[in-house]
């Protein structure tokens, strides 16, 4: 099932987006598409842009930041050190967190 992504703001921003959109042969869906997939995806750019928001905006307490700051490098290691799956990575974070809420 398909849903609709819809968000708010002004003329003009509305206008600016859709021009810088037209002049890079971008649909609005496909833009959309691929963002929030990188997103999901947790590629490079879109994660430290997101970081950055977090930082200007003081969108999370300091506190949390660190531990999803953690949990991403102890990822990393996990995963470069036995090229584990998405999957199996995730399910070693469960147990973690069962074991160690604050983790």
């Amino acid at each position: 099932m398909k849903k609709n992504v819809v968000f708010a703001d002004d003329d003009q921003i509305y206008a600016k987006f859709l021009i810088k959109l037209k002049y890079d042969g971008i649909t609005r869906n496909s833009f959309f598409r691929e963002v929030v997939r990188a997103y999901l995806d947790e590629e490079d750019n879109i994660y430290n842009f997101v970081q950055k928001y977090k930082d200007k905006h003081k969108s999370q307490s300091n506190r949390l930041r660190k531990i999803i700051q953690k949990e991403k490098n102890l990822e990393k290691k996990i995963s470069d050190k036995f090229s584990l799956s998405d999957d199996e990575i995730e399910d070693i974070f469960d147990i973690l967190e069962q074991e160690s809420p604050d983790f």
